[in-house]
This record gives structure tokens, C-alpha cells and sequence, in this order.
């Protein structure tokens, strides 16, 4: 079972460290095999990576995107991670997973497993940027 994409007009999307942009029509993608892929709905900056989930998620992305940076990446991924379980051990299972999941290579469940740490993340930082004003 493989997978598949469905890309918005113009939306862009990495396979295997190559960037694609779709064109002007809606595009179904069906992929066969195994790759490395992060949709742009899902790709995050250095400049949107300002928290301590977002930083580690990409971390993800870039160990996602490219091998070469994989093994660099690793020891920065697994201890952030550690940090984020004892900063916020409602989360402790979820991270675990990103965890396990980055260890064994899946770096996108990794990243997917962050997905509601980030959105609790920000709720946190909407709060003290709200009660700072």
C-alpha cells in the first residue's frame, strides 16, 4: 500500500530532498514505494522554528529532507527530546514515540508524533504573550 498526495495548486512538496511544486491544477500523486517525503502545509523555518517543540520538529524535517545531515542531527534531536519530556511530562508519551520513531528512522511519524505538543506549545506561549500585555 502506498501513498497518496493530493497537492493544492502551486503547493510544494519534498520526495527524497528534491523540492517540487505542483502546477496550476489540483494533482493526485500516488507513491509506490518508500521515500522521504514533507508536504508544505507541513514544512517549518528557521524563523518559524522559535519553541522548543518547533525547533526539535525541524530538526525532524531537516533529518527528513537530508541524509547527509541525518547523523548530525540525531544527537540534537534525542536530546531535546529528553528536555521536552521533563519540561512537559503530560506529553511524556508522545514524545517517547517521536522518540522511537526518529531513532528507527521514521523521522515524518517523529515529527507527526510532535504534532500535539506543538499545538500545546503554543497555546502555553499565546497565554504568557496575552497576560504580558
Amino acid at each position: 500500500m502506498g501513498l497518496r498526495l493530493t497537492l493544492k495548486p502551486y503547493e510544494r512538496v519534498i520526495v527524497n530532498g528534491c523540492i517540487l511544486r505542483n502546477g496550476a491544477r489540483r494533482q493526485v500523486l500516488d507513491v509506490e514505494n518508500r521515500a522521504d517525503i514533507l508536504r508544505g502545509d507541513d514544512m517549518l523555518t528557521a524563523e518559524t522554528a522559535q519553541t522548543p517543540a518547533r525547533r526539535i520538529a525541524y530538526q525532524l524535517q531537516i533529518a527528513l529532507v537530508s541524509q547527509q545531515h541525518r547523523v548530525e542531527y540525531m544527537a540534537l534531536i534525542l536530546s531535546g527530546l529528553a528536555a521536552l519530556k521533563i519540561a512537559l511530562p503530560r506529553f511524556a508519551e508522545q514524545i517517547a514515540d517521536a522518540a522511537d520513531f526518529a531513532t528507527a528512522g521514521n523521522h515524518y511519524a517523529a515529527y507527526r508524533a510532535l504534532v500535539p505538543v506543538i499545538a500545546h506549545e503554543d497555546l502555553l506561549f499565546a497565554h504568557i504573550e496575552k497576560a504580558s500585555q
